[in-house]
């Protein structure tokens, strides 16, 4: 009897719990905790894995961080995939649930990117995603794409829905989780009203 696929897919199984595992491990200390004061000891600990094998899988701390990040990115496509484009509203409550997980890890990490060059192209990538979504869903509070009136209006949306602009409402000045969403909403709104 030939028990070598059942062993293959048992391996592949077991592999693939053991990258998951990391991954939630290091999504939950990077969300936690600054950039800097993460290690990957700290993560193969709470993973229940050796360095080594954080280290085979994601080969340094800025892969493993750009796997998790990437991650959180893809969720955050697949809620803002939902919105119906023009609905205003709706981007305000996604953009608002977003910040509520993870919006003071953007924070910090934006805060950090001067020191750690690495950030940059990762930060990059989630504001190009935004701003492409953000142009896709409201396109109708936007100008004809061209000139410097629709930079500086696709730069208000950017703003209006950034993580330093959340926590400015939700933590700095204390709004609850509605009244931030609303207030981002009215900021949108407010863009679009804007004379050309």
């Amino acid at each position: 009897m030939n028990k070598r696929p059942y062993t293959m897919r048992a391996r592949a199984a077991s592999a693939e719990a053991t990258h998951r595992r990391i991954l939630d491990s290091a999504e939950k200390l990077f969300l936690e905790a600054w950039y800097d004061e993460v290690t990957l000891e700290q993560v193969a600990a709470l993973a229940e894995v050796s360095k080594q094998t954080v280290l085979r899988r994601f080969g340094s701390k800025e892969g493993l961080f750009a796997a998790v990040a990437d991650e959180l990115a893809s969720r955050s496509d697949s809620n803002r995939a939902k919105v119906a484009p023009g609905d205003v509203e709706r981007v305000a409550a996604v953009v608002t649930g977003d910040h509520e997980r993870t919006g003071l890890t953007a924070c910090r990490l934006e805060a950090m990117e001067a020191r750690f060059p690495s950030l940059t192209s990762i930060l990059e990538r989630g504001r190009s995603r935004r701003r492409e979504w953000l142009e896709a869903t409201l396109g109708d509070l936007l100008p004809p794409r061209s000139g410097k009136e629709y930079r500086r209006r696709i730069a208000l949306l950017m703003v209006a829905t950034s993580a330093p602009t959340w926590k400015l409402l939700r933590h700095d000045l204390g709004l609850s989780r509605k009244e931030t969403e609303r207030a981002v909403h009215d900021l949108l709104m407010g863009v679009g009203t804007l004379e050309r």
